[in-house]
């Protein structure tokens, strides 16, 4: 039954997890198995977040649905980018069209559409797909639009060749569309001032640059590619795929936050040699001379200074990826390179400055503009064994080469223009073990490198190993990071399976995640002797670690022909660290008690332990009607620890001598329980099906804090309903 869509059953029933699993088992039998691509495509997809704030799944769906489309034969099944809304495939294909389209809607403002056009001729298929999505937010300036367009198209040369070509177009909007543990900070600030009896009073102003931060990103196209497949016999294939990555994106902000890094550049350095007193006694910036000591120095303070912020980024890359899967008796290999080449051209500027006044004079005009060209480069080789040592045990080993060169910094101004270059020999190894019949162990360790922006996304190189992921665009939440370049994954992982007669599946699992960045970020410099020098734009390195530990439990147990139940527990601990050393080292060398509570606070670590139990019932009856129950209770505890220099002294000298301790700030925990309801009738041969339902029927808040990965769920109670049909 290849044809039929397995994950689209397992996810009727509310198996999520057991969706994966039996994926899993369908790639490691057969690789070069079109349908068992697009079941793990599948599997990946419902595991998305609906709202692009994360992204960790993005590669892995998309890269299993272009591996499936290049294998598959011309009516091999509907190339639609949608792979979800195919709930069933006829068993043998004729020539033909089809249409679907599935509409979505919410009542705290979220509404979504997407429509395939399909069809097969002879030796020719195509799809044309179009994916609206829009929500209004739940604060100010919360707004999300997006318009994908995509074309699909695959034409069969002869009996062992084909070609696939794939368009994609598209653009978005948001404002902030960030997490926050509390979303009222998004808005407002608090912050004390003083009133008409000189005392510190509490106030709420509006965080200008949430309010006013706006992103676009046009793709026109975004991604463009050309593959070609050939089957020189069952299990042994070569895939060629010719691509082009680019992107347009625009942002803006209003007085957004820049750090400034005062430094003493020495006694030595004049004030002479900077000209800084015009004829008429104005005050000129000398920034090109002073900019010779950006970096250089003590550090002596570290403020923050506000700018208005634009910015833009085109990014134009082409790829050459060929891969080779031959399989040999048990083993199946799968090796081939992939190159990429490019540039990243970057606008950005930094002007309205709004803090003291009397800093103006010191800054160029504007105080930081770049125009920035950096080329972008990556060689990938990889090789993947999977050795089928018997029925019930196979082994997968394999090692990659990468080597990527990127700009240093393109997304973070002042911009410094420069290119940085990482190389990396990653190993690769899983086993899946079946020792007695419905069970399954499997286990695996991979290393891994990416590159800048999408680079992860529609590619050959195997993206799982042994049902782990390998293959993310980022493992930390894209609302503490944002989009990063050069980041170094460390992932192992073990599950237990077990399904019984009872009709009862079992799953445990632990997965461990880790994510390293070592960045530059654009800083201001503050160079001074005997007195202020000048500002100028300067560069420093900022570190970000990401781990995670993670434990899942899953129940589910089919009951006669109608009812499912199912039960799923989950423990996740995140860490989380941003550290600036260079800031973070200058803390001991300050000998001013007003200067060190600017630097308190620049080494933060973040733990967070989230625990998620979900409970659900599910019945279907044979005439089309189902309705499902949940009850989801999620309980978070947040450490938060800074460097706290409250307990500093001054010595009967005088001298000023920081004590510091680390001072745990973390709110309290946090628990609550939301339920759900849903119900609705699918029609004949599933070709047709309306729901709707409440979310969050209590209408429960909550708060939860970002640093561990999570959709966003309904603030309130929430109305929603479904309209999908395929015919």
């Amino acid at each position: 039954m290849r044809g039929t869509n397995l994950a689209a059953i397992y996810l009727n029933d509310g198996m999520t997890d057991q969706s994966v699993r039996e994926s899993v088992r369908a790639v490691d039998s057969d690789y070069s198995n079109a349908a068992a691509h697009l079941f793990l495509s599948n599997s990946y997809n419902a595991l998305r977040d609906p709202s692009r704030v994360l992204l960790r799944y993005e590669a892995v769906t998309s890269s299993e649905l272009l591996l499936s489309n290049m294998l598959s034969p011309v009516g091999g099944g509907p190339l639609s980018q949608f792979v979800t809304e195919q709930e069933y495939s006829k068993m043998f294909e004729k020539d033909g069209v089809g249409f679907s389209s599935i509409f979505d809607y919410r009542s705290d403002g979220q509404v979504s559409e997407t429509v395939s056009q399909y069809g097969t001729k002879g030796n020719f298929s195509y799809a044309l797909d179009a994916d609206y999505e829009f929500s209004r937010g739940t604060r100010l300036n919360n707004k999300f639009s997006a318009l994908d367009y995509t074309g699909t198209f695959k034409l069969q040369l002869s009996p062992a060749d084909s070609v696939l070509l794939l368009m994609q177009f598209g653009s978005a909007q948001n404002g902030d569309v960030s997490q926050y543990y509390d979303p009222r900070t998004a808005s407002t600030l608090n912050i004390q001032v003083y009133d008409d009896s000189g005392n510190l009073v509490p106030k709420q102003v509006p965080n200008l640059p949430n309010l006013t931060a706006h992103s676009r990103v046009d793709n026109d196209p975004g991604i463009a590619l050309l593959g070609w497949h050939h089957e020189w016999s069952p299990g042994n294939h070569t895939l060629l795929l010719l691509g082009r990555l680019a992107s347009d994106q625009q942002v803006s902000a209003l007085q957004t936050s820049q750090y400034a890094v005062y430094r003493d550049v020495g006694p030595n350095v004049s004030p002479d040699v900077f000209p800084l007193i015009a004829d008429d006694g104005t005050v000129i910036p000398q920034v090109a001379a002073a900019g010779k000591l950006a970096g250089q120095g003590t550090v002596q303070d570290v403020q923050t200074f506000p700018f208005d912020f634009t910015y833009r980024s085109k990014l134009e890359i082409y790829s050459v990826d060929l891969q080779q899967i031959a399989t040999l008796g048990p083993q199946t290999f799968v090796f081939g390179g992939r190159y990429k080449g490019g540039r990243i051209d970057t606008t950005a500027t930094l002007n309205n400055y709004g803090g003291d006044p009397s800093l103006l004079p010191y800054f160029a005009v504007p105080p930081s503009q770049q125009n920035e060209s950096v080329n972008v480069e990556r060689v990938n080789l990889y090789l993947y064994d999977t050795w089928h040592v018997t029925p019930w045990l196979s082994l997968t080993g394999g090692v990659t080469y990468d080597n990527v060169r990127y700009p240093d910094d393109f997304r973070s101004p002042p911009l410094n223009g420069r290119q940085i270059r990482l190389e990396k020999v990653s190993p690769k190894a899983g086993f899946i073990l079946q020792p007695w019949r419905g069970a399954a162990i499997r286990g695996m360790y991979s290393e891994s490198i990416t590159g800048p922006s999408f680079d992860e996304s529609n590619r050959l190189e195997p993206t799982q190993i042994s049902g782990f992921v390998q293959t993310y665009r980022s493992i930390t939440s894209e609302s503490l990071i944002g989009e990063v370049a050069g980041s170094k994954f460390r992932i192992s992982g073990l599950t237990f399976e077990q399904k019984l007669k009872s009709r009862t599946y079992l799953g445990v699992q632990y997965d461990r995640l880790s994510q390293s960045i070592d960045r530059t970020a654009g800083v201001f410099d503050v160079p001074q002797s005997d007195q202020l020098l000048a500002i100028v734009p300067s560069s420093i390195l900022a570190q970000d670690r990401y781990h995670e530990d993670s434990f899942t439990a899953t129940l589910n147990q089919l009951i006669g022909e109608n009812w499912a139940f199912g039960a799923r527990y989950r423990r996740t601990v995140s860490k989380f660290s941003h550290d600036i050393p260079e800031l973070s080292g200058a803390i001991n060398n300050v000998q001013d008690p007003i200067s060190l509570s600017d630097l308190v606070g620049i080494a933060q670590h973040d733990v967070s332990t989230l625990q998620n139990l979900n409970l659900s019932i599910l019945y279907n009856h044979p005439c089309g009607f189902f309705a499902r129950a949940e009850a989801n209770w999620y309980r978070q505890k947040n450490d938060i620890y800074v460097t706290d220099g409250m307990l500093s002294t001054v010595d009967d000298a005088g001298v000023f001598h920081p004590v510091l301790r680390t001072t745990n700030v973390g709110p309290a925990p946090t628990d609550f329980w939301q339920y759900n309801f849903l119900a609705g009738y699918r029609f004949h041969r599933n070709q047709c099906e309306i729901s709707c339902g409440v979310l969050n029927l209590t209408g429960r808040d909550y708060q939860l804090s970002p640093v561990n990965p999570y959709q966003e769920l309904p603030r309130g109670r929430t109305f929603v309903a479904r309209v999908k049909f395929t015919f």
